[in-house]
C-alpha cells in the first residue's frame, strides 16, 4: 500500500536565533563610543589648558620685547583645538597687557613731567608715535593691533593731559601769588623808609598799589578775607609813625625838646 503523503507538519515552531552575543557587542560598542568621546573631550581640555599657558607666556614676551605676538597659521590650525585657543588667548592677552602698559607709562609721564605739559607732550608722543632716533610702540606692533591701542593712548594722554595742565596752571599760579606776595612785603618797607627819609608822596603811592594788588589777591581767593584791609592798615602806621618823627626831629632841630617830648608821648 502505498504510503501517505505528509502534507501538514502541525505546530511546528523553529528554533530563534541566538542574539544574547550580538547585544552584548552592541552594548560594548556604546560604551566604548562613549569612553570615547569622553576621552575626546578630556584631551580637548588637556591642549586648551596647554594652549593658554603658552599662549599667555608668549603675550607677556611679546609685549615686553616691543613686537606682536605669533599667530597659529595654516590649514591644520583651522581645525586644530590647540592652535585655535592659542590664537584667541594670545592676541586678547596681548592687548590686556600691552593696553595696561600704556596707561602705566603715561602715568608715569604725568608724575615726572610735575606740571610741565609741553614736556609731557614731547615725552608721551615720543614714547607711542616714536622719533626719528627711536621706534616708538605703535609702529612696533601688528596693524591689527593699531586702532585699539591708538584709542587707548588717546584716552589715556587726554586724561592726563588734563591733569598735567591743571597742575602747571596752580604751579604757574602759586609762583604768581608768591611773587606778588613778597612784592607787597617789599613795598611796605620801602613806605616806611621813604615817608620817613625820602618822598612822602612816593610812599603815599606805595601804599595804594600795596592795598592793590593785595585785593587782588584776596579776590581770587589766593589770600583770606582782611588780608588787604591788614596790608593798608600797616602802611597808614608807617606813614603816620614817620609823619610823627619827621615833626619830632625838626623839633629837636629847634632845640623845641619839650614839644618832641610830647609828640613821643601822644604816640
Amino acid at each position: 500500500m502505498a504510503q501517505k503523503r505528509i502534507d501538514y507538519y502541525g505546530q511546528f515552531t523553529p528554533t530563534g536565533v541566538d542574539t544574547s552575543q550580538a547585544k552584548r557587542l552592541q552594548a560594548l560598542s556604546g560604551l566604548a563610543e562613549q569612553v570615547g568621546d569622553i576621552a575626546f573631550e578630556v584631551g580637548g581640555r588637556i591642549q586648551k589648558r596647554k594652549a593658554i599657558e603658552d599662549a599667555s607666556a608668549e603675550a607677556l614676551a611679546a609685549a615686553e620685547e616691543g613686537r606682536s605676538p605669533e599667530i597659529k597659521e595654516g590649514l591644520l590650525s583651522a581645525i586644530s583645538i590647540y592652535d585655535q585657543s592659542f590664537n584667541q588667548t594670545v592676541e586678547n592677552a596681548y592687548i590686556n597687557e600691552v593696553t595696561s602698559d600704556i596707561r602705566s607709562a603715561v602715568d608715569r609721564m604725568n608724575v615726572e613731567s610735575d606740571g610741565d605739559y609741553e614736556k609731557f607732550k614731547t615725552n608721551s608722543k615720543a614714547y607711542f608715535y616714536g622719533t626719528e632716533e627711536n621706534k616708538g610702540l605703535l609702529p612696533s606692533v601688528d596693524e591689527r593691533f593699531q586702532p585699539m591701542l591708538r584709542s587707548v593712548y588717546d584716552e589715556a594722554f587726554e586724561r592726563n593731559g588734563t591733569r598735567v595742565a591743571d597742575l602747571g596752571r596752580k604751579r604757574a599760579r602759586a609762583v604768581a601769588v608768591d611773587t606778588t606776595s613778597n612784592n607787597i612785603d617789599t613795598k611796605l618797607g620801602q613806605i616806611d623808609t621813604e615817608s620817613q627819609e625820602g618822598d612822602v608822596a612816593y610812599a603815599e603811592q606805595l601804599l595804594i598799589e600795596a592795598v592793590t594788588s593785595a585785593q587782588a589777591l584776596e579776590d581770587a581767593g589766593d589770600k583770606k578775607a582782611g588780608y588787604a584791609d591788614s596790608i593798608r592798615k600797616s602802611g597808614e602806621k608807617s606813614l603816620a609813625t614817620s609823619a610823627i618823627m619827621r615833626e619830632v626831629r625838626k623839633s629837636m632841630d629847634d632845640n623845641d625838646f619839650g614839644t618832641a617830648y610830647g609828640l613821643i608821648a601822644g604816640a
